[in-house]
């Protein structure tokens, strides 16, 4: 049986991914395939079998968990939900993390891709830094 998470972050390495974000030292962020909220993302890690998040090396883990911290606070920033809503969780070889905006309404369409920024839809990782990707 062959991993989901595997097959995605094949697919981003071969540029065949369409909701790819951004690769990050741990992991990759993409957003959902299905946006029943707006900007539902994924937080992929790089790490095959590590079903858990305690079975990621120490260090390795604490530089997941800030990296999930700012995925999220790009998110917020991008699509200013009302509330966010972040959870982690493992597949059968690698843990992974989803982050839901939650609005008062649901948009059911992925956003649409832009080659520009749209400063609104831009999503940072923090002031300064280069952004995590460009939206619609």
């Amino acid at each position: 049986m062959s991993c989901l998470v595997c097959e995605r972050i094949a697919q981003i390495q071969n540029n065949t991914n369409p909701y790819f974000v951004k690769k990050l030292d741990t992991g990759f962020v993409v957003l959902g395939d299905h946006q029943r909220f707006r900007g539902y993302t994924l937080f992929l890690c790089k790490e095959h079998n590590a079903t858990e998040l305690h079975h990621l090396e120490r260090k390795f883990k604490l530089r997941f968990l800030e990296e999930m911290s700012l995925v999220a606070e790009a998110v917020h920033n991008a699509f200013t939900p009302e509330k966010l809503t972040v959870s982690c969780w493992a597949t059968a070889a690698h843990t992974c993390t989803g982050i839901s905006s939650l609005a008062a309404r649901a948009t059911p369409q992925p956003p649409a891709r832009s080659g520009g920024c749209q400063k609104k839809r831009c999503i940072a990782i923090a002031p300064g830094q280069e952004h995590l990707n460009e939206t619609n």
